[in-house]
């Protein structure tokens, strides 16, 4: 997106109305209004788990993100197609990738879980593998680490 350009959402007429296919226009909004408050970061490990964290529907949080880039689902129909001629390899493949977003979720949730949703979505991917892991997370003196160190704050006194 060229410097200066604001994001927008186009919906069709009948999401404009409520719901398309089963996707609600407000889980929908949250979902891309994620993908905008993150857009600055270009951090694409769990940018669709946050952003498919704010769905309504349990299984939609959890499956929503099984592909993180957007080459994937065109990688998945490729396995797929070649599920028919060797079925190992295609299990496999899928295998890896219920296992990357399993592992996807755990980090999330234990990065949320030691802190909260709206600063999980201030941090970048390594940080919330390391807040997830244990390790103490620093605050440096860059505008964006005294907003962190502001939200921390709120989370342990507020």
């Amino acid at each position: 997106m060229p410097k200066g350009d604001l994001p927008w959402v186009q919906l069709k007429k009948s999401l404009k109305k409520g719901s398309l296919l089963n996707y609600h226009r407000v889980d929908l909004l949250s979902h891309e209004a994620i993908h905008v408050a993150r857009m600055g970061f270009q951090e694409p490990f769990f940018e669709e788990c946050l952003a498919y964290r704010t769905s309504s529907r349990r299984w939609r949080r959890f499956l929503g993100p099984l592909f993180t880039f957007s080459w994937e689902p065109f990688l998945f129909l490729g396995v797929s197609f070649v599920a028919f001629f060797l079925p190992s390899a295609a299990l496999f493949s899928i295998s890896i990738w219920i296992l990357s977003l399993c592992l996807r979720q755990l980090f999330l949730n234990r990065c949320i879980s030691r802190s909260s949703l709206p600063f999980t979505l201030c941090l970048k991917d390594m940080e919330i593998i390391r807040l997830a892991c244990g390790f103490k997370f620093s605050f440096d003196l860059s505008l964006r680490g005294r907003l962190l160190k502001l939200l921390w704050c709120q989370k342990e006194y507020g």
